[in-house]
């Protein structure tokens, strides 16, 4: 989406999709979905490291649902996501997916008997 913020960045004209052609700024959206992975690392980390008892597969459906957060937000903010269904990108529905599977598999995880 166009964006006036002071990290905003600049599209030539001629790779503008059609409907933005007057917009010369952008949301970075590479740059926000990089920062929120990152942000993502250091959670499941300091998860990781405080929580040694923590239970097998609780780390890796935390990182499928907050992940898949991220790129279902980020994906708004996108203007070259290329397949829909109405309107939706075909990775809000993926991300949607993705939510519940972790969902799931953290409910799963946790009334598991052994670690």
């Amino acid at each position: 989406l166009p964006c006036d913020l002071p990290w905003k960045l600049y599209i030539p004209f001629e790779s503008r999709p059609l409907g933005y052609i007057f917009y010369d700024y952008f949301h970075p959206a590479f740059l926000y979905e990089s920062l929120c992975s990152l942000i993502i690392l250091i959670i499941l980390l300091c998860l990781r490291f405080r929580f040694k008892e923590i239970k097998s597969g609780t780390i890796f459906f935390l990182y499928l649902v907050l992940s898949s957060c991220v790129r279902i937000v980020i994906e708004t903010i996108r203007l070259d996501s290329v397949l829909s269904f109405g309107p939706f990108h075909i990775a809000h529905i993926v991300g949607g997916v993705l939510v519940l599977t972790g969902i799931i598999g953290l409910v799963f995880v946790s009334r598991k008997e052994n670690c």
